[in-house]
């Protein structure tokens, strides 16, 4: 699975089995590069032989939060000398860019859009 896949919300987490959570999304990578984002600082994840870097936010531009890191302004480095594990670097910012209720209404919001929408299954009794 490469980089990009893993940055998505859904995509990592535990596997369900007998004693796995069943509500794990795998939104970790996905929550802490949107707080970088949200705070106007740098994500970066490498992992065997590809990295990626989102691109700080200018103050004067206007952001998104999107499910797809393709989206996002990024850096991504492929054919890199081969890393045996995963590090991750996060800058938080410290200035109020806005608030924590906002932050986290925004990425749920993206995590949200992204979700495939699901039927209810019709149930009929007789």
């Amino acid at each position: 699975m490469g980089l990009m896949a893993a940055l998505r919300p859904g995509i990592t987490g535990a596997q369900r089995q007998m004693y796995g959570p069943p509500d794990n999304a795998g939104v970790g990578l996905f929550f802490t590069k949107s707080i970088a984002k949200a705070s106007r600082e740098y994500f970066a994840i490498a992992s065997g032989d590809s990295a990626f870097r989102l691109r700080r936010v200018l103050h004067r531009e206007v952001f998104g939060l999107y499910a797809d890191p393709r989206r996002d302004r990024h850096d991504l480095y492929n054919n890199l000398p081969p890393w045996k594990g995963t590090v991750v670097a996060v800058d938080i910012g410290v200035k109020k860019v806005r608030s924590f209720e906002a932050t986290m209404t925004a990425i749920r919001g993206a995590i949200a859009a992204e979700r495939p929408s699901r039927k209810k299954p019709r149930v009929k009794f007789v």
